[in-house]
């Protein structure tokens, strides 16, 4: 098992899917190759919001279950789980659980919104990372909203 360079934690996003679109695109600009892992009822809304949500052009992307050339070529995968030979920069994790770490990333990034039940699994997953030996970073997203940044990709 590889451990990334860093995971940082985002915590109080309060409005998950428009600053997934940020962050992504944020990343893109910087030609990191990203995977993006979380339920499939988030992945359908960030599937739409990336076509849509800046007016000078959309944030290339692809779902895992695309065709296997196109998953290759894309920056932006969302899947459900970490994929495996995709040779990703970053996994942004949405889910309430720690993502496999068989996958090799330089960076992790956990989005936690601002209800309990995303901050106590969040908590959880800190004391893990740190039980692995893993350099931590924490973003307060409101703080940063404030400041209009999104955060480092």
């Amino acid at each position: 098992m590889s451990l990334p360079a860093e995971i940082a934690f985002h915590f109080n996003v309060a409005h998950k899917v428009p600053y997934l679109c940020r962050l992504l695109r944020k990343a893109n600009q910087a030609q990191k190759r990203v995977q993006v892992c979380g339920p499939d009822d988030l992945l359908a809304l960030l599937d739409v919001e990336l076509w849509t949500f800046a007016q000078d052009g959309f944030v290339p992307h692809g779902r895992a279950d695309d065709p296997p050339w196109l998953v290759a070529r894309t920056p932006i995968v969302l899947c459900r789980e970490p994929v495996p030979g995709l040779g990703s920069d970053v996994l942004v994790n949405c889910h309430h659980h720690m993502p496999a770490l068989e996958v090799p990333f330089d960076r992790v990034i956990e989005v936690v919104g601002l209800s309990e039940e995303e901050r106590a699994p969040a908590r959880t997953r800190w004391r893990a990372y740190a039980a692995l030996g893993c350099t931590l970073v924490r973003h307060d997203a409101q703080q940063a909203g404030a400041a209009g940044q999104e955060g480092r990709a």
